[in-house]
């Protein structure tokens, strides 16, 4: 802070993100809500809509959450169906997750809730804007 209170520098950045954090983990809680997704859910869903398997330990970072959080996430997508475990098929002694049809429905319906919402949760961004900021944000993340 400056003599005058105000928030400078980093702490600017971190406020900042913080408070963007804030406002889009809301909206996006509220669109999921009605679909009784949480958002960890979604963001597995996220990562396995394309269709391809993935080994929970390569998962975690991308979805934010530490291994036995995954692990136990995925068994209650297990249960609801959303996701299914199968043996790797070159490598026997690794299990890879696979988004199932119920899934990818629960998922498209989702990104079809979260378009209509979109002004709510981009701040009006037009495209080339969330570009830049994605491409900031994820080169922000990289140095951590």
């Amino acid at each position: 802070m400056d003599k005058n209170g105000s928030i400078t520098g980093t702490d600017d950045i971190a406020f900042a993100l913080a408070r963007a954090h804030r406002h889009v983990n809301a909206q996006l809680l509220e669109t999921l809500k009605s679909r009784d997704l949480p958002v960890e859910q979604w963001r597995i869903l996220t990562m396995l809509a394309d269709g391809q398997g993935h080994a929970v330990g390569s998962m975690c970072e991308r979805v934010l959450l530490n291994f036995s959080a995954l692990s136990k996430t995925i068994d209650r997508m297990v249960s609801k169906a959303l996701v299914h475990r199968k043996q790797d098929e070159s490598d026997n002694r690794r299990v890879l997750v696979y988004i199932t049809e119920f899934g990818i429905e629960l998922y498209q319906a989702c990104q079809l809730d979260l378009k209509n919402n979109e002004p709510g949760f981009d701040g009006k961004l037009n495209s080339t804007e969330k570009s830049e900021l994605k491409s900031l944000l994820e080169r922000l993340a990289q140095h951590g």
